[in-house]
């Protein structure tokens, strides 16, 4: 291949050009793939340069028959705001620190984790300590509240340790089990459940330091999520007992999409984990657990306390696949599941954005996303008998019945069997997996990096990855050449005549363009070729009871122009050559903060996440793109911009690394990233009130500096409101080399739905949350 130097922003490197390969390329209507990320047997190219491929078109959209959101009742808005910089630390105005994750004897050492999840029922009840004392005012009197929830990981095996990523990295001296507190005095007190027990349990013998030993169960990276009384708790666990965790009577027809299988391991082979030095060798595959708990407003059993009543934990997932990066949505209708699984176990990153590696970001090829549900009405439900061989034969949801059984019952009805919703496993003509062979309409040779030629299935699906604009989307090959990572999810409800429940879906997935080596790409470990390698946003929407199945999914972030040519004489600049899709990764679901305030013409949700010309962790841009309905189809204009930069800006005055002045005006909201060569951004945040788009992301001036700790991030927001954007606003107010912010929390106030409201519930829109 030739290479031309080409200057973008203040940086200089070296391209690959794919002229030479042109003609061919062109021919096969962008049937030329490449391994991406990963050391399994990628793809690298079609055999014959003009396939005999079957035309396909883009799978229809569904038909949604609600023009906007539902909007139910809800507690009026209440005038009046409080800016927290006017408060003091000291009383009155301070909120007082309280223990959540206490000591438990013999169940836990008080070690909490890093990954928590806080949340709050919409049962109103009178205040009450854990033992069923209740708490009154300052004035002697009763009062309501809302029960507040914690949900989070806390290491009951080895010596504690956090702060690094170390609870996310194969350990079997340092084991975590999963708790959840409550509070029923607005966090004074609480109570803790032990959710998930597996730290004692192993399912798998690995080969440690040269040692065969029983790999305990890990319980890592909890989430949780509640609607109404119910509570929903998820995390990825090294204990997998079962292989076939829905119970399939014959799994060789019934296993569609590959969910039963015996447990994997991976072998790092003594890597060393950079913060601590710690070393990794052989460690098992994760897989998805749950836990059910419904809480009671009522004293069902006459002692005077409420408690919430928790069902046995479930697997379910097997383990055959490395489980990752869990998100809960809920709604009405019930809850809603997607996670990663990689085939090849969980990849190490280099740690080149704000963590240190380990997070499941960086995938093996044939990494997928997957998807089940469990409708509310069977959320609840328990077995009270089993037959001889262990099947449910009597069930009840009554809550003064399953508060009288000896011990955690176990759910009556399973979720939905798991669809496999991404294409990125590799699938063959004489393959054994079902969906394989309902996909396949046809197949093409494709020789892989060993230079083995095999055949791969075609898809009725397009394939909109292509390394320019020049090349149309032509049908899918199931060439196993890419990876997602990273999915969000949100369930939501329209306002048709009879009730619609849409789910929205996205993810990031590895282009699989790139000719480079798999272990090198999006590593960092060579110059990006930013056409071929890299990530890119996808989008999916269904009915949240009908999932979309292996599908191509459609690319959210947009062509952009990245090749920029200077004159030597005049210095003059100019754009020319191909259009290619930058990367595009941490993708978040914008949505409304209360239907109700909506208006006809204002956007059900929008989409914000990191995009840049590099894959080494910067530089990068935070855009966004708005939804006027539940389809990809209903992407459209914000204040005329189809994708808009929220966080460009000059900002080259700084002061004790503090930026002293913000030179911006809205045609910044025009740039690409590579128009500054110099800023970074990750953690995007964000909500919609009607017409109003408020954003929020972590921002560096000097990305360079700030991965060496000279330059600090800092929180900005940046809002569009009453149709007038008003340029990054820096809230946080770090300065110096010592401290940097991370992880921010940034949001509304909520909105209460039930039906026993307090006089706290009323909406204020004056009011915004910041925690970092």
């Amino acid at each position: 291949m030739n290479s031309s130097t080409y200057i973008t922003g203040n940086t200089r490197f070296k391209k690959k050009w794919l002229f030479p390969l042109g003609i061919a390329v062109i021919a096969m209507s962008s049937i030329m793939v490449a391994g991406c990320s990963g050391d399994n047997d990628a793809t690298t190219t079609v055999v014959d340069d003009t396939p005999n491929l079957p035309v396909v078109e883009e799978a229809a959209q569904i038909s949604v028959q609600g023009s906007s959101l539902y909007c139910s009742d809800t507690i009026a808005s209440a005038p009046g705001s409080t800016v927290a910089g006017s408060l003091t630390v000291e009383a009155p105005d301070s909120i007082a620190k309280h223990n959540v994750s206490f000591d438990v004897p013999g169940e836990s050492w008080n070690n909490h984790n890093a990954v928590n999840r806080l949340g709050r029922l919409n049962a109103a009840v009178a205040a009450q300590k854990p033992d069923g004392t209740p708490v009154l005012d300052d004035l002697g009197a009763a009062y309501d509240v809302h029960p507040l929830l914690v949900s989070y990981g806390e290491q009951v095996i080895g010596d504690f340790e956090g702060g690094d990523g170390s609870a996310d990295v194969p350990d079997p001296d340092n084991i975590d089990d999963i708790f959840v507190s409550m509070s029923l005095d607005n966090g004074t007190s609480w109570k803790k459940y032990k959710v998930g027990d597996t730290a004692k349990s192993t399912s798998v013998i690995v080969t440690w330091d040269g040692v065969r030993i029983p790999y305990p169960g890990h319980s890592h990276k909890p989430t949780m999520a509640v609607y109404g009384n119910n509570i929903l708790v998820a995390w990825n666990d090294k204990y997998c007992p079962s292989g076939n965790p829905f119970d399939l009577e014959d799994p060789a027809t019934e296993d569609y999409y590959k969910v039963n299988g015996s447990q994997g391991t991976v072998d790092y082979g003594g890597v060393v984990f950079e913060p601590n030095g710690k070393i990794i060798y052989e460690a098992p595959y994760s897989c998805v657990w749950t836990a059910r708990g419904v809480f009671s407003s009522e004293d069902v059993d006459g002692d005077g306390v409420l408690d919430i009543e928790w069902r046995q934990a479930q697997q379910l997932t097997s383990g055959t696949r490395d489980s990752n990066k869990i998100w809960i949505a809920a709604e009405t209708i019930g809850f809603a599941l997607t996670w990663q699984e990689d085939p090849d176990g969980l990849r190490p990153g280099k740690g080149l954005g704000p963590g240190a590696g380990w997070s499941g970001a960086t995938t093996n090829h044939g990494a997928d996303i997957w998807y089940t549900y469990i409708t509310m009405d069977d959320f609840d439900d328990v077995c009270t008998e089993f037959d001889a061989e262990g099947v449910c034969t009597s069930q009840t949801d009554d809550p003064t019945l399953i508060v009288n059984l000896d011990e955690k019952p176990k759910p009556a009805v399973n979720y939905a069997y798991p669809v496999r919703i991404s294409n990125n496993e590799i699938c063959s003509a004489d393959d054994t997996k079902l969906y394989c062979a309902d996909q396949c309409i046809a197949t093409v040779p494709v020789e892989s990096q060993s230079g083995q030629v095999n055949d791969r299935c075609v898809q009725n699906d397009l394939d909109y990855m292509v390394p320019d604009a020049t090349i149309a989307p032509a049908a899918a090959i199931l060439d196993g050449d890419t990876g997602a990572s990273r999915p969000a999810l949100k369930i939501l409800k329209t306002n048709a005549a009879e009730p619609e429940y849409v789910s929205i879906l996205v993810y990031e997935e590895t282009k699989g363009l790139s000719e480079s080596s798999p272990a090198d790409q999006d590593q960092g470990d060579s110059e990006t070729d930013i056409e071929l390698e890299g990530k890119a946003v996808y989008f999916e929407s269904f009915f949240w009871d009908q999932p979309v199945e292996v599908s191509a999914g459609r690319i959210v972030n947009t062509f952009v122009p990245i090749v920029e040519t200077v004159d030597t004489v005049t210095g003059e600049v100019t754009l020319s050559g191909i259009e290619a899709y930058e990367n595009a990764r941490r993708v978040v679901i914008m949505g409304q903060v209360n239907a109700c305030e909506m208006q006809d013409g204002d956007p059900t949700f929008a989409l914000i996440y990191k995009q840049g010309y590099d894959t080494q962790g910067g530089p990068s841009d935070m855009f966004i793109r708005v939804n006027y309905g539940f389809t990809y189809d209903d992407f459209g204009l914000l204040d005329g911009r189809e994708v808009t930069n929220v966080s460009a800006q000059d900002n080259d005055v700084l002061v004790n690394s503090r930026i002293t002045e913000i030179i911006w005006d809205e045609t910044y909201m025009d740039l690409q990233s590579y128009d500054n060569a110099l800023d970074n951004t990750f953690s995007p945040r964000g909500w919609l009130r009607g017409s109003d788009v408020y954003t929020g992301f972590e921002y560096s001036p000097l990305w360079r500096a700030t991965s060496l700790g000279t330059i600090p991030n800092n929180f900005y927001i940046h809002r569009y409101v009453d149709g007038q954007w008003f340029g990054p606003v820096q809230l946080s107010m770090v300065t110096g080399a010592q401290v940097s912010t991370l992880d921010p929390r940034y949001i509304p106030t909520p909105v209460y739905t039930g039906t026993t409201p307090l006089a706290s519930d009323a909406i204020n829109p004056d009011v915004l949350f910041l925690a970092y």
